[in-house]
């Protein structure tokens, strides 16, 4: 009993810090930076095309589209997922006992491995996406990157003789020093207008859509039977097709310029690869199981000492030497005593 008590007060201390953890995370991910790191006020040029593009209000992706893509679609995947190795454990008790097995006890309740794993799955992937948050939202505040719909939200004001920016003398030059005097724009809009670079929404999707495809391609192999495996494909690239779409869409509304899109999809690909092969890599881990038929204790005996053959008999164009296989023993020994009793009847 106090085994039991013991492994139980464990469980819950380590659940409680993973919470805890989880949460420290996303509160310095929401709360801390965006309320600590200024952002790097930048300057332009007047005449730089690039921030000369028309500001969209309604665009095709909102932050209910993001959510749905970073939080329920990998929660699905993941308990689907799960869901079909319960199915497979109940038409073959035998294969996958492990998974019912108990690894935590929690208020006297054990907890099967297949859910503890699936806890474990969701947590990592939570974690991964708090460091995709920190790092892009550090990088935005670090960069002040200015959005391509520049002019027509902030319509500048240079502060050194209160001009607009078509004035001709300014052309050409950097300006460092100015006032956006648009009255229609608000707080927020002219705050995002400075946090262009790394794209929010291309670095959480990325992470998203390649989280699931490195999950797909390790937990499903090829011992599941076709149709699993064609629709695992069908999903990994419909993963790489939303990642895809959003990155476009971010670019055809003009919200960020290309390398704010690419460089997001290169965060979020990159910290993907890291929480799969580091945090999660001891869930996709498997044992090999030797099975052996019934054979007799003779044939078992020449498997595990592998006894060597005569180097000098010869058989075909073959010079058999050191043989392994059980057939190839078996026939070997066949041939030998075959040999004999033809030498004993000459």
């Amino acid at each position: 009993m106090r085994k039991v008590h013991h492994k139980e007060s464990g469980s819950v201390v380590r659940v409680i810090l993973d919470f805890l953890l989880l949460a420290s995370t996303y509160f310095v991910a929401l709360v801390i930076l965006p309320n600590i790191l200024k952002t790097n006020t930048r300057g332009f040029f007047c005449g730089d095309k690039s921030l000369m593009y028309p500001y969209k209000l309604n665009t095709l992706l909102k932050p209910i589209h993001i959510g749905i893509f970073v939080l329920a679609i990998p929660a699905t995947v993941v308990l689907c997922s799960k869901l079909m190795s319960v199915i497979n454990i109940m038409k073959d008790p035998s294969s996958s006992s492990s998974n019912f097995q108990t690894r935590y006890i929690i208020a006297g309740i054990q907890i099967p491995t297949i859910i503890s794993d699936c806890f474990a799955i969701l947590g990592a992937y939570l974690f991964g996406l708090a460091l995709v948050v920190i790092i892009t939202i550090s990088t935005q505040r670090f960069t002040g990157r200015l959005a391509p719909y520049f002019f027509e939200v902030c319509q500048p004001i240079i502060t050194i003789n209160s001009t607009a920016c078509a004035h001709v003398s300014h052309f050409k030059h950097y300006i460092a020093e100015y006032t956006c005097s648009s009255f229609t724009s608000g707080v927020k809009l002219l705050s995002e207008m400075r946090h262009s670079f790394p794209s929010s929404y291309a670095s959480t999707t990325t992470y998203a859509m390649a989280f699931i495809i490195m999950y797909l391609r390790t937990s499903f192999t090829t011992k599941h039977a076709l149709w699993v495996q064609y629709c695992r494909l069908l999903l990994q690239c419909g993963c790489v097709m939303l990642a895809i779409l959003v990155a476009v869409e971010r670019l055809t509304s003009y919200r960020h310029h290309w390398s704010d899109v690419v460089f997001g999809g290169v965060i979020g690909a990159t910290v993907a690869c890291i929480v799969i092969h580091m945090l999660l890599s001891n869930l996709f881990e498997t044992v090999p199981i030797k099975t052996r038929s019934n054979r007799t204790q003779a044939n078992e005996s020449l498997i595990l000492q592998r006894k060597k053959v005569d180097n000098n008999f010869s058989f075909g164009y073959y010079n058999l030497g050191y043989c392994y296989n059980l057939e190839e023993q078996l026939l070997l020994n066949q041939v030998r005593d075959t040999s004999d009793n033809a030498k004993q009847q000459a």
